[in-house]
């Protein structure tokens, strides 16, 4: 598992701001008039714009859309190119092969997802409700002669692994993972891509050849969204104010 990047880096980071109230007293002696009083700002809320990208993402929204619905509050805080440079990369990655569990909560939940981007699915991410999976299997010495069929030890071997208890799928640790080539679940995807007109019938033939299978999925439906983009069409208004920023 390759250790690159970890994509709870993107949702954690965030600007903080803080306010400093004065300390007031009233001496004995003082009139109350001069027990001055200093009157409460109202706190801004502040944009947490990773985790924005990555629900909007995970809604089976792309890069020109999401860009469109965000574009006032994008260009008060200057971040064209931290946006862009995110979308460029996750998108057609984030809902469809990775899901960021962190992004779930009372008003968008693991049902929210597209149900084409979920039969993509292959791992979840910042997972907290683990379920530990053990499997064992029967390891033979035997070397198919008589003698090693007498002679042989069997051996019990276990493989343990973590699923996310919310959505079901194998946690990893972080997005930027080689994914296994002999994954079978890459198989039943192309099919998918197929049936969906993502992939040609001859692309699907040589997919077993493909030196990397995910990689080759991704760019097939990173392309896919050039020739048909999801349009949102209903600019959301007054974001700024929304924010209160």
């Amino acid at each position: 598992m390759s250790k690159l990047g970890n994509l709870s880096n993107f949702i954690d980071e965030n600007w903080h701001g803080g306010q400093i109230e004065g300390d007031f007293f009233s001496h004995p002696e003082m009139n109350i008039e001069e027990n001055l009083r200093v009157a409460k700002e109202k706190k801004a809320s502040i944009w947490n714009w990773k985790h924005a990208i990555v629900r909007e993402l995970m809604r089976g929204h792309h890069k020109k859309d999401i860009i469109f619905k965000y574009q006032d509050i994008i260009n008060k805080f200057n971040l064209q190119d931290k946006i862009n440079a995110f979308l460029n990369k996750y998108d057609g990655i984030l809902g469809y092969f990775i899901v960021d569990v962190s992004n779930f909560d009372s008003k968008f939940t693991y049902d929210n997802i597209p149900s084409f981007m979920k039969e993509c699915n292959l791992y979840a991410i910042n997972a907290t409700e683990l379920r530990e999976i053990i499997s064992r299997s029967l390891v033979s010495e035997n070397d198919g002669s008589f003698d090693g069929f007498m002679n042989a030890n069997d051996n019990i071997q276990e493989e343990i692994h973590y699923v996310d208890e919310y959505t079901g799928l194998p946690c990893i640790d972080n997005i930027e993972i080689d994914i296994d080539n002999e994954d079978e679940r890459l198989n039943k995807i192309a099919d998918l891509f197929l049936n969906k007109k993502i992939i040609t019938i001859g692309e699907r033939s040589n997919f077993n050849k493909i030196e990397n299978k995910f990689n080759f999925l991704v760019g097939a439906l990173k392309k896919s969204f050039t020739l048909k983009s999801t349009s949102l069409n209903n600019k959301v208004e007054n974001d700024v104010s929304n924010y209160n920023l």
